[in-house]
């Protein structure tokens, strides 16, 4: 969790393996168009760079920029930046409504290749479990839903997991707790059958799909909220986390004992889990998490 974010965010985008490669050209493309980045610098995209307030102030000491003075303009901050000098005030300016049309592209290349957005929401203060060895609620919430959106495909169509790589420590434990949860418990050999249960670990400096993943999990961060949820959200990033909300996941859910042609009931890609805490753990039978329906807008 960073340092001073409402809550705990757990977000994840669902393509197809046929989109991964056209999708990461396009990003690509886009990232040059707009960012004006040379290749040689390495510029990971993350949320917390391209969306945080000191952008947005950024962005309004100009008027929106034509793409032409606004490319211009950045090129030269760059240039400044490599000498030393100081950068103007129409130079931050271009580079911050870059940045905020950039992101604003970016989600709408994932719903031109069809991405399907997951989140699990946790507030900071929630409840955690006492049994580390056990996969967190919010993992088999996505878990879930990933399940639930696999099983929409072909039969034969399988889901993989692939995480932003960690800290050695922290991923093996995950994977860990991922294995036990997939070979130990009914829902996740159930799962199995359509996920592959061995997530794999990578840069995310060089993995789009991730980076789109990091976006969305900033933009439900700080900007996503339920009637129900008691956290502030920031007003600026209401239309990303309109964008955001619009590429939930929607369907039915996966019954553990499975009818042919059957589905349960209705659920959706955006979870708000206020009790980390198994069923065995807690002292009171708590609201388990809640699902961010249809009705629900994405407002503050």
């Amino acid at each position: 969790m960073r340092s001073g974010a409402p809550c705990l965010v757990l977000a994840g985008v669902g393509v197809r393996e046929a989109d991964v490669w056209p999708l990461t050209q396009a990003f690509w493309d886009l990232s040059a168009e707009i960012l004006r980045f040379p290749p040689e610098m390495s510029y990971e995209i993350k949320g917390s760079k391209l969306l945080k307030k000191r952008v947005f102030q950024h962005a309004a000491l100009s008027d929106p920029l034509p793409s032409a003075q606004r490319n211009a303009a950045i090129e030269s901050l760059l240039k400044k930046n490599r000498e030393g000098r100081n950068v103007g005030r129409e130079e931050l300016a271009a580079l911050a409504q870059a940045k905020l049309l950039f992101v604003e592209r970016a989600l709408g290349l994932a719903a031109d290749f069809r991405m399907t957005v997951f989140a699990s929401i946790v507030p900071r203060d929630a409840p955690q479990q006492r049994d580390r060895s056990f996969l967190r609620k919010d993992f088999a919430y996505l878990f879930q839903r990933i399940h639930c959106h696999v099983c929409d495909q072909d039969d034969d169509d399988h889901g993989v997991l692939i995480f932003d790589e960690q800290d050695p420590a922290l991923s093996q434990r995950l994977m860990d707790q991922i294995h036990k949860y997939f070979r130990e418990t009914d829902r996740g050999q159930q799962r199995a059958e359509r996920m592959i249960p061995m997530p794999f670990f990578v840069h995310s400096d060089l993995t789009p799909a991730i980076q789109i993943a990091d976006l969305v999990a900033y933009i439900v961060n700080w900007g996503l909220r339920l009637d129900r949820m008691p956290e502030l959200a920031r007003d600026e990033l209401k239309p990303f986390a309109d964008k955001v909300f619009n590429l939930r996941y929607n369907g039915r859910e996966v019954p553990l004992k499975r009818r042919i042609g059957k589905r349960g009931k209705h659920i959706w890609g955006i979870a708000y889990i206020p009790d980390l805490r198994p069923r065995n753990e807690r002292t009171t039978p708590d609201e388990e998490g809640a699902d961010l329906s249809e009705k629900e807008a994405a407002t503050a």
